[in-house]
């Protein structure tokens, strides 16, 4: 099994669960301290990453390389619990949600908590689904 690790050195780690002792592989390109980090649920390998100055990346774990930059994010980066469609980040007051696929913001939500984006954030993390119609936005959980 693998993990991962993110850093104030702005990198990721990954490590072997089997070989704990050191890191098999570095993870280098973020601009700032890596806050978050995420794998995706059915894409063995997909890792998503967010640094402090709002840059979040998708990498191909297994070959080590950055496939996807964009920005939106400085606290954390979740997938989409079970699919990984979406990609949930919170930065400031702002929750974003990404269609991985598209690199685009599908929607945005400003909260107003004492820890900025952590609370609705965590609730967001719990859904399977998310829709927007006619509106309205709706959580399956």
């Amino acid at each position: 099994m693998v993990f991962a690790t993110s850093s104030f050195d702005r990198t990721v780690m990954l490590w072997d669960e089997a070989k704990p002792s050191n890191p098999f592989k570095s993870l280098v390109g973020h601009a700032e301290h890596v806050m978050s980090i995420d794998f995706h649920p059915t894409k063995a390998g997909l890792l998503s990453s967010c640094d402090s100055n709002d840059g979040i990346r998708l990498w191909d774990a297994d070959e080590g390389d950055c496939k996807l930059i964009f920005k939106g994010g400085s606290r954390q980066v979740r997938f989409q619990p079970r699919f990984g469609n979406l990609l949930a980040s919170s930065t400031g007051n702002v929750i974003n949600i990404f269609d991985v696929e598209t690199n685009s913001i599908q929607q945005k939500f400003k909260v107003r908590l004492s820890i900025p984006g952590q609370a609705c954030f965590k609730f967001l993390l719990c859904c399977n689904t998310v829709s927007y119609q006619n509106g309205l936005l709706f959580f399956n959980i």
